[in-house]
């Protein structure tokens, strides 16, 4: 064992090594990997460990202003950078649309006409559906990269309306606020991202049953919104999880583009997307946007 190294220590089957672990973590001259901490820290069985790392966490967590920088899990946006990605992205998913919609309903109607009634149910037609679905997919990037509107809405309404277009049932998902909570976003850029966070936490609870909680907060700085679910849990972090295409799921009926598009979506909102592994299994999906300025201080009774 290198008694130098705290996750060696952190593996030990002796309590007092991993105590030691935990109190080096924060003691550390740089930070380390949290998401590897907090893992470790859902299956400690000993208080006295779980207390000191929750120690090291916090403090990391405050002394990067409560961002998780370097985590896979986590998305923050770059100041420097989110503006000129912004553009990219859409100059980019612009052109792909202008020049491939229109070959897609030539290629389709070409096949059709060939296949006569053979079309419906071929193989060429499952195709040129997917590669439809695809585009719209693109779509919804090009979407995800717009400028943020500023407009003051509701909400938990907003995330109702997502349930009930999602057609998730009460026993999927369920919202934890149902009183009016105004808020200030871009309602539409919300609804990218929250739309790929609910399909991920019902699909991730399907073998458990267990429903899905959203829950919302306006804060005298921020909004948040919170997707609670007891599913499966994450996998392994990975850097590329937030690239398009990196998806564990079916290829028949995912691209692997959702984190992608709805990172796209809350950054574009100037905020951060952050995915955890719950203390009792599952997942939480956390996503928080800042206030205009002119709004901050206006909603101090609603914080959470």
């Amino acid at each position: 064992m290198d008694p130098a190294d705290p996750f060696t220590l952190l593996a030990s089957g002796r309590s007092q090594d991993r105590l030691r672990g935990a109190r080096m973590i924060a003691e550390a001259q740089s930070q380390p990997s949290l998401s590897r901490v907090r893992r470790i820290r859902a299956t400690e069985t000993d208080s006295w460990v779980r207390v000191a790392l929750d120690r090291a966490i916090a403090k990391w967590e405050q002394a990067n202003g409560g961002q998780d920088v370097g985590e896979a899990w986590i998305s923050i946006p770059s100041e420097e950078l989110e503006d000129a990605r912004a553009e990219a992205i859409q100059s980019v998913t612009q052109v792909i649309l202008h020049e491939i919609r229109p070959l897609v309903t030539d290629i389709n109607s070409a096949v059709k006409a060939s296949l006569g009634k053979e079309y419906q149910g071929s193989l060429a037609s499952t195709r040129i559906e997917r590669l439809k679905m695809f585009l719209a997919t693109i779509h919804r990037l090009n979407e995800a990269a717009a400028a943020p509107r500023f407009l003051e809405f509701d909400l938990a309404g907003l995330i109702m309306e997502e349930i009930h277009a999602g057609g998730f049932t009460n026993k999927q998902a369920v919202a934890s606020r149902t009183e009016p909570v105004i808020a200030k976003g871009d309602p539409g850029l919300l609804r990218l991202a929250l739309q790929n966070a609910l399909r991920n936490a019902v699909e991730a609870s399907e073998s458990t049953q267990k429903n899905v909680v959203i829950n919302c907060g306006v804060s005298d700085t921020q909004v948040w919104v919170a997707v609670l679910d007891e599913g499966v849990g994450l996998p392994e972090a990975s850097e590329r999880v937030w690239e398009p295409g990196v998806t564990k799921k079916s290829k028949d009926s995912h691209f692997g583009w959702g984190l992608a598009i709805a990172q796209r979506a809350i950054h574009s909102l100037g905020g951060t997307i952050r995915l955890t592994p719950r203390e009792r299994g599952g997942t939480s999906c956390e996503i928080r946007w800042p206030l205009p300025k002119e709004q901050e201080g206006k909603h101090a009774n609603l914080a959470d």
